[in-house]
């Protein structure tokens, strides 16, 4: 064997230890990865991690539909792949439980009377709220009455928490608006008034340990609101904005912090104790204020400083673990849009564009996941916007989904009330 061919052979028998040793490597990586998910029982998603595990387009694999159940809408999926939903109709409403094997089981009917109102709570009772009688009842899952609280004027609406509290709005007189909030044990704890400003929505942290209030005047020059209360029901901040068609809002489960948008412009509210700033920071921070912030100081107005995304802000969801906000934008006129991840700086971390208007943002209990949908597609990105998967559904007519706590499990519902249920793979 001459010295040319000896040499290439011994490159040869180098570059096969150099992949044997390679193979080797990510074969021991892969089986540290099953051994810690074994110990852990965590999906990889559920990992505190700075990098994603997994960063690939996807498709979910559908476990099943079923067309018979025809629920109005959708509540919580757990680990197990069980669902909550719900049919609601003009004379009556049934929770259902939907089990990933498709065993289903049905609370009693609640028979619902002229200017009644079906509010439900994930998990915890359906709400009925009968206008006529100037009451509201709780019944539990076999359609017992649980509590009653009565009003002395008509309630207009109710909101709900998932733990089943809720607020309860009546009518003063013409000009002058009420809420009411009520435990889940059905005690009154607190009341507030709101002199000519019609309430339009509302947002409740859990336990009642805050509630944000989104009002609006009823006359010119009209303006939107944004009260946050305490569990007191005292006013911890506010800030008034030029009324328009499109805000969103979202409250941290603490109570003592939100978030809301105006068309494209973003701004915090906060209890004063927990800031040093004015109430009503926009974004970027503003200098320090000069005066001390009350607890029942007049709405602030929005200063020239703020954050303007690309599009107006159709979503907002909290990422509490790591203090961050995730917003959704979307231009009607132009049909696109962005996913927007503010991090607790104020600044924007990352922006991904959108397909399509999504009307659902959540965040994984760790802060390491963000996942969203519209009508036709779903999909989860990490917090450094890396995507995990992204899921296309071809009838593009979703109206309602819910993500399990471990990310494994999806439910969809579609307008004409099929469900669906998906695994991640």
């Amino acid at each position: 064997m001459n010295r040319p061919e000896s040499a290439l052979l011994l490159h040869r028998r180098r570059m096969t230890l150099i992949k044997n040793i390679f193979i080797l490597l990510i074969t021991l990586a892969l089986f540290v990865a099953l051994i810690t998910s074994f110990i852990t029982n965590k999906t990889p998603w559920r990992l505190d991690r700075n990098s994603p595990s997994v960063v690939s387009e996807s498709h979910l694999n559908l476990r099943w539909i079923d067309e018979v159940l025809l629920p109005s809408g959708l509540g919580t999926i757990d680990d197990n792949g069980t669902i909550t939903s719900w049919i609601h109709t003009k004379t009556s409403g049934t929770v259902l439980s939907i089990a990933a094997d498709q065993t289903t089981t049905s609370s009693a009917s609640i028979i619902l009377k002229d200017y009644s109102m079906f509010v439900y709570a994930d998990q915890t009772h359906q709400i009925w709220l009968h206008r006529s009688q100037k009451s509201l009842q709780a019944y539990s899952d076999t359609s017992t009455v649980l509590w009653e609280q009565r009003f002395p004027t008509w309630t207009e609406s109710a909101w709900a928490s998932d733990d089943g509290y809720i607020l309860v709005l009546s009518l003063i007189n013409e000009t002058d608006w009420k809420v009411s909030l009520i435990s889940n044990q059905g005690t009154l704890l607190w009341e507030h008034e709101t002199l000519q400003r019609l309430i339009t929505g509302a947002k409740i942290a859990p336990q009642g340990k805050g509630v944000l209030l989104t009002t609006r005047t009823q006359q010119a020059p009209y303006t939107t609101e944004f009260v946050l209360l305490n569990e007191n029901g005292l006013v911890l901040d506010s800030i008034s904005l030029p009324a328009t068609v499109l805000h969103s809002s979202a409250l941290h489960s603490d109570g003592l912090s939100a978030v809301v948008s105006t068309d494209q412009e973003l701004y915090f509210l906060k209890d004063p104790k927990q800031q040093t700033i004015s109430t009503s920071a926009l974004l970027p921070t503003t200098a320090p204020s000069t005066t001390t912030p009350t607890t029942e100081t007049a709405p602030k107005e929005p200063g020239e400083a703020k954050l303007t995304l690309p599009a107006p802000i159709t979503s907002l969801v909290m990422a509490e673990k790591n203090n961050s906000v995730i917003a959704a934008c979307w231009d009607d006129v132009n049909k696109s849009g962005w996913l927007v991840y503010v991090d607790k700086n104020k600044q924007v971390l990352w922006s991904e564009p959108l397909v399509e208007k999504p009307f659902l943002l959540g965040v994984h209990p760790s802060g390491f996941a963000v996942y969203g949908g519209g009508n036709s597609q779903l999909f989860t990105y990490t917090n450094q916007g890396a995507v995990i998967w992204k899921h296309t559904v071809t009838e593009k007519n979703l109206i309602d989904f819910a993500f399990s706590p471990s990310g494994e499990f999806i439910a969809g519902l579609d307008s004409n009330g099929k469900l669906f249920l998906w695994q991640v793979p």
